[in-house]
């Protein structure tokens, strides 16, 4: 890519998102910046200012990710975020109530869906739902700027030709509304009504059904087949990089030690991208204190913290819970000090016999926890008068080639009921607390003869641009702090 104005667009959009929610959903907020910083180390003659950027994103990253407890489930709550969003853009929408902040929050959406392709493809359901928000986005703001009603829902099928050549100019609508247009993405062809993504179950569970061979009435079954032979148990674990392996050992984020020779002692890094996985080996971007380097697996070794929970895999193939003590990174492979749980001697191994320890997650537990976007807006539909208390969630559906459960008489199936205890009187249901209101904020009186800098100007507008693009999220608590904050600039000498 070219100049440093055209390597920021690549960057840009997901740093104003992430900053936008990064108070109400900081887990958000940090996989946008990883997806930032993972589109900007692909750009090819990187810019001085670009690099300088992306060596303060890292650093940011590695000083988050504790708060942050990043984990397999990450993938599915900014997935749940970005639909959230998406909805209720498109609720809106479809009320006729669409505005200029329905097209800023279904552009955000599309910004929200493209972050989950640093876990991989999407789904064509994802597919669908960025392209037809952001065509929405542009097309509320095209009609906004024309003087007329934007159209509510999709277009019709008359209306593709007409569609087909707005989207056309999609990135000078975009740049009308101040956002630059998702990098990386061609403009979406217009969708029909029927072309809609159906919006996700995120309740619905997977069964497992046994198969069954039932042996028609009146004739003999057929003999049990007798077991197949024991299988075989797993290859020891030998943790050592190996050219053939498939699956990466690191994952963004993952602290490591990096030898660029695979000899004497290494220097302490930051995984910033997988580049290459398959069968001829993993490849690693890796982020340095002065550099950004590409490794192999093999010139990397995991970087445990003092204290740290690891699982030792013994020569005799025993598995050991352990603490890590001293790290010993003079020569390659590095080495460790660990102390076992099971005998508490002290062992000095190497990295590639131990593994970090996961936590098993409670059966009784939810996967994740739904990201809130309650905090961050509002209903869309603002009804005061709704009950405060959320009506219980319909049965799921049954499951796809399942029967319906037959259903006897009722004299039939269960006997007379016989007199039971007089009801016990139901206890009230304590009222939810009160949601708290946005505290009135002071606006800050000028002060007598003060000029403001240049730089607290500049620094002004970009906090109100953020509180702008709070109010497109009906974020009020985050628009006033970023206004207030703005006017102390402009009015108050510091």
């Amino acid at each position: 890519m070219g100049s440093t104005e055209e390597q920021k667009k690549a960057i840009l959009p997901f740093l104003q998102r992430a900053d936008e929610v990064a108070t109400v959903e900081p887990k958000v907020a940090y996989y946008c910046r990883m997806y930032a910083v993972e589109q900007g180390l692909v750009l090819e003659n990187r810019s001085p200012q670009i690099d300088g950027v992306l060596g303060a994103l890292l650093a940011k990253l590695e000083k988050d990710k504790p708060a942050i407890s990043a984990g397999p489930d990450d993938q599915q709550y900014c997935e749940n975020f970005a639909v959230k969003v998406f909805n209720r853009a498109d609720k809106a929408d479809r009320a006729g109530r669409a505005d200029k902040g329905t097209a800023t929050t279904y552009y955000a959406a599309s910004v929200f869906i493209e972050i989950l392709r640093q876990w991989g493809e999407l789904s064509p359901d994802l597919v669908d739902m960025q392209r037809y928000a952001a065509w929405k986005a542009a097309d509320i703001r095209k009609a906004l700027r024309e003087g007329r009603t934007p159209a509510a829902g999709p277009p019709a099928d008359s209306a593709d030709a007409k569609a087909e050549a707005d989207l056309k100019a999609e990135a000078d609508l975009l740049d009308d509304l101040g956002l630059p247009a998702v990098p990386g993405r061609t403009p979406p062809k217009p969708l029909k009504l029927t072309c809609l993504p159906c919006m996700p179950s995120w309740e619905v569970c997977s069964l497992s059904v046994p198969h069954t061979n039932a042996a028609p009435s009146g004739t003999n079954p057929a003999p049990p087949t007798p077991p197949g032979p024991p299988p075989m148990p797993p290859p020891a674990f030998t943790g050592t990089p190996s050219s053939h392996s498939t699956a990466p050992r690191f994952q963004p984020g993952s602290k490591v030690i990096y030898s660029a020779s695979g000899q004497g002692g290494g220097v302490k890094g930051t995984v910033a991208r997988v580049t290459r996985e398959g069968p001829e080996g993993c490849q690693y971007m890796v982020a340095l204190s002065a550099e950004i380097v590409a490794a192999d697996e093999a010139q990397l070794a995991p970087e445990y913290e003092p204290g740290q929970r690891v699982v030792y895999h013994a020569p005799d193939g025993s598995l050991m819970d352990a603490s890590v003590g001293e790290l010993n990174a003079s020569h390659w492979r590095p080495t460790y000090t660990i102390t076992c749980d099971e005998d508490g001697e002290q062992r000095e191994v190497m990295d590639t016999h131990l593994e970090r320890l996961k936590e098993p997650r409670s059966p009784l537990m939810p996967a994740s926890t739904p990201p809130s976007i309650a905090a961050v807006s509002p209903s869309v539909d603002g009804d005061a008068s709704a009950s405060p208390v959320a009506p219980p969630s319909p049965p799921p559906p049954p499951a796809p080639g399942l029967p319906p459960r037959p259903q006897a008489p009722f004299a039939a199936s269960r006997p007379p009921p016989t007199p039971g205890p007089p009801p016990v009187q139901s206890l009230p249901i304590p009222s939810p607390p009160p949601v708290s209101h946005v505290p009135a904020a002071t606006v800050p009186q000028p002060t007598a003869g003060f000029n403001p800098s240049l730089a607290a100007i500049t620094e002004a507008h970009k906090l109100a641009k953020y509180g702008a693009s709070s109010l497109g999220f009906e974020d009020v608590p985050s628009a006033v702090k970023y206004l207030s904050d703005a006017l102390k600039l402009l009015t108050q000498p510091h």
